[in-house]
């Protein structure tokens, strides 16, 4: 969820970044040159995984697990098991903000050690450079085993979730107090995040309409002062901003910084709770008061599934298995049951042992 989250903040960053200003990059010459280098890493059928960087004259960052990285030659598309492979490089653009000023306004959210391969990685990275330079995304088609994977793994999260609640041991840790005061306080903090976002969105398109009227306004000013030089003077057409603008942009502005101000605060609590966790974790000491099985099972539970008293006797054929990309095997697995075993006669030990003959 945290690298979901600063990906997210950094596409708010750059989105904010540009509603603060009058355009994205107005007044700034677009001389920089913007590309991005795409390479195949495999996949399923349907799904195909890629990795991505953005060239920004001729230098190439990138993100991994050591943060982001730059350099020139494509050396992150580099495959040892395929050196002669070759990246896809597709021209973006022309951006007015240089790769230094991207990697400076991104950093602060891909720091190194900060690397998901599924919520958080290279195309993660790519997108928001893109968005910053260009305002445009990365197509979705490179994002698509990234969508799927989450898809499977919020599935994943909810069966793991069930089991750990069946599980006695497991539901001790899972429904400590300490632990609902952390989930009760991050699924707090995201609202606050969504709640953020929608102002951030909200405010982008109030800008966007001003921006549009400010230009109107601009190009009749340019008009008037011509229209200045002749006699009789200009007819001004040029339209006032609305009363109370000006409040509702401070009232605005409070309530962005005050919900700034509170995910940073819980933040600090959810880090607060997890170092109390750790420091419990690391001064737990060992249960003396289970001794044996029956009082181990008497404290944490019996297992859900019981035993049989016959169930040993029977012959159990095990689920048979599914080759990758092919679908299930034709191979059956049994369980020998005891019941088809006879003791061998000729020695009459325990431990040696023959198949039953058939009608015996």
């Amino acid at each position: 969820m945290g690298g979901q989250q600063s990906a997210a903040k950094a596409l708010q960053s750059a989105n904010q970044g540009d509603a603060t200003s009058s355009s994205h990059g107005k007044g700034r010459a677009a001389n920089n040159q913007v590309q991005l280098a795409v390479s195949p890493l495999g996949g399923v059928p349907g799904a195909t995984a890629y990795h991505s960087s953005v060239i920004v004259n001729g230098d190439e960052y990138f993100f991994s697990d050591g943060g982001i990285s730059f350099g020139s030659g494509l050396q992150s598309h580099k495959n040892p098991q395929n050196p002669d492979s070759k990246p896809e490089v597709f021209d973006m653009g022309m951006s007015p903000y240089t790769g230094t000023q991207m990697k400076s306004a991104l950093e602060r959210f891909f720091h190194s050690g900060t690397y998901d391969l599924l919520r958080k990685n290279c195309n993660s990275f790519s997108d928001c450079a893109l968005f910053y330079l260009l305002h445009k995304r990365l197509d979705k088609k490179y994002r698509a085993m990234e969508k799927l994977d989450r898809a499977l793994l919020v599935d994943m999260d909810g069966y793991s979730s069930k089991k750990r609640a069946e599980d006695g041991i497991c539901r001790l840790s899972l429904d400590a107090p300490h632990r609902l005061q952390q989930r009760s306080i991050s699924a707090s903090k995201l609202e606050s995040m969504k709640q953020e976002a929608e102002m951030a969105k909200e405010w982008g398109k109030q800008v966007k309409a001003e921006l549009h009227l400010q230009q109107g306004n601009a190009k009749a000013l340019q008009k008037d002062t011509l229209a200045s030089r002749s006699w009789g003077g200009p007819k001004y057409r040029h339209v006032p901003p609305q009363d109370g603008q000006s409040a509702d942009y401070q009232k605005s502005m409070r309530k962005m910084q005050s919900i700034a101000s509170e995910i940073s605060t819980k933040q600090a609590s959810v880090d607060k709770a997890m170092q109390e966790d750790h420091r419990m974790v690391r001064n737990t000491r060992a249960d003396t008061s289970v001794h044996s099985l029956a009082a181990w099972l008497e404290k944490y539970g019996k297992p859900s599934r019981q035993p049989e008293h016959q169930e040993r006797f029977r012959t159990t054929p095990f689920k048979q298995r599914r080759i990758p990309f092919l679908g299930i095997s034709e191979a059956k697995t049994l369980r020998l049951g005891a019941g088809i075993w006879s003791q061998r006669s000729e020695t009459d030990l325990l431990g040696t042992y023959n198949f039953r003959s058939v009608g015996r």
